[in-house]
């Protein structure tokens, strides 16, 4: 989890933080091509969004890699913390 963004919050003397939550499964991992890649990425923001939930947080978006590494696909979550 990377901090992206800090800026005050509404309530006097807090601050909100935007955070990327970043996660990835390599290529060569799969037996069924980007298919199963992409199955098991959607599966870890699952999981990922559920925990933000569990922990009070607020889901904004889901971000893709854009194909930046050949043999690695990764993915990021942008929430929101408060405190």
């Amino acid at each position: 989890m990377v901090p992206s963004r800090v800026q005050d919050y509404v309530t006097l003397g807090r601050r909100m933080a935007e955070c990327l939550v970043y996660f990835g499964v390599g290529v060569s991992e799969t037996e069924g091509g980007l298919e199963d890649v992409y199955t098991a990425l959607f599966e870890m923001e699952d999981r990922v969004r559920a925990a933000i939930a569990q922990a009070g947080g607020l889901y904004r978006e889901t971000i893709t890699d854009e194909d930046r590494l050949e043999t690695y696909k990764v993915m990021a979550v942008r929430r929101e913390v408060v405190g």
